[in-house]
């Protein structure tokens, strides 16, 4: 299968800053974006950029706007800051297109219908159209909040990791600064020969690096699952979402049925990423500083062996209640139950 890209226009050379490096690493790195990201992601975005991006040669802004957003300004601000400071930046919206969603099926599902979000109504269709865009055999997807600390060139010897073991499916950056003793995510030391590296039976959709034709091949008929615990079916169904786990699922089980794998790589630099879990006022109020100390490799002690934030860090204490979290899980229901009475919860081929 081919990843040939969409045309889009030549942006002009005045209208482009060269930051950092040439971008000579033929690997494609992509970020979602949705206008609910604003607010963590006009901060970490470019971070990403600085620590990764700037040495690939291409890096892709994948903007969802499936559901209208109330202030699209504020996203359009930031894509056209980006755009100004970082020359191999582009941006394309998800392509909701009968012919993309035609290469979904065809691609992923063997040519049957998908589902268009997961259970809990987290997209899918949105998340695998996005191969489509990659200019480079590599691809290297980014979460758009994930924040990286250490150094060196991690993308390099990530992609003589991929391509040298038909075994390892992807490879990520650590999951969080190291800590004495095992690695956690359930890995296993793996023999690498930059840094540390450990072999995981799990796959993240929050990073990954593949090769497309391997990974396509390894995920052309991918199940669908129905999630396992008793109070998820229960949610789906008033919720009205399709009755489908989570990719990352979906994923994990080809790639064990496979005997494939995911290495999680250090790198001569001893790249590792944080993921923010809780994003609070209080949170999106010293982001800024966060990422700060994440870059100069300043965290807390309690913060070493986990690979989301910990409250240390910030000394972040407005975390979310559970009745919070469940106002916010009925609101995104409301809002795709609305939506879905426009567009159907399925897509068949090229429908």
């Amino acid at each position: 299968m081919t990843t040939t890209p969409k045309s889009e226009p030549e942006r002009s050379p005045a209208h482009a800053i060269n930051h950092g490096p040439e971008h000579n690493i033929a690997c494609t790195i992509q970020i979602p974006v949705a206008d609910r990201d604003f607010a963590c992601a006009r901060h970490v975005i470019p971070h990403q950029i600085r620590m990764l991006g700037k040495h690939a040669a291409d890096v892709l802004l994948s903007v969802n706007r499936f559901d209208k957003p109330e202030q699209p300004e504020l996203l359009d601000g930031l894509l056209a800051d980006l755009s100004f400071q970082f020359k191999n930046l582009r941006i394309a919206e998800v392509d909701y297109s009968p012919e993309a969603k035609h290469w979904v099926s065809e691609t992923f599902f063997s040519g049957e219908r998908y589902p268009m979000f997961d259970f809990k109504g987290i997209p899918i269709h949105a998340f695998l159209e996005q191969f489509r865009q990659s200019r480079h055999p590599h691809f290297f997807h980014l979460d758009c909040d994930l924040m990286f600390g250490g150094s060196g060139p991690w993308l390099d010897e990530a992609i003589e990791l991929l391509d040298s073991d038909p075994d390892v499916l992807a490879v990520n950056p650590l999951a969080g600064p190291r800590a004495d003793g095992p690695y956690h995510s359930g890995g296993a030391p793996y023999s690498v020969r930059h840094g540390e590296g450990f072999k995981v039976p799990t796959f993240t959709t929050r990073s990954f690096l593949v090769e497309l034709n391997s990974f396509y091949h390894a995920m052309s008929s991918l199940p669908l699952p129905r999630p396992k615990r008793r109070n998820d079916r229960i949610f789906t169904r008033f919720a009205g979402y399709p009755m489908v786990d989570h990719l990352e699922i979906l994923f994990q089980e080809k790639m064990l049925a496979a005997g494939q794998f995911r290495v999680d790589l250090g790198g001569s630099g001893g790249l590792w990423k944080l993921h923010p879990v809780h994003k609070t006022p209080q949170f999106l109020s010293g982001v800024e500083s966060l990422i700060g100390r994440v870059e100069a490799g300043d965290v807390s002690a309690e913060q070493h062996g986990h690979y989301d934030v910990h409250p240390s860090m910030l000394a972040q204490t407005d975390m979310p209640t559970r009745s919070s979290r469940l106002r916010q899980l009925a609101n995104l229901a409301k809002t795709r139950l609305f939506s879905s009475k426009a567009r159907p919860r399925y897509f068949s081929d090229g429908t």
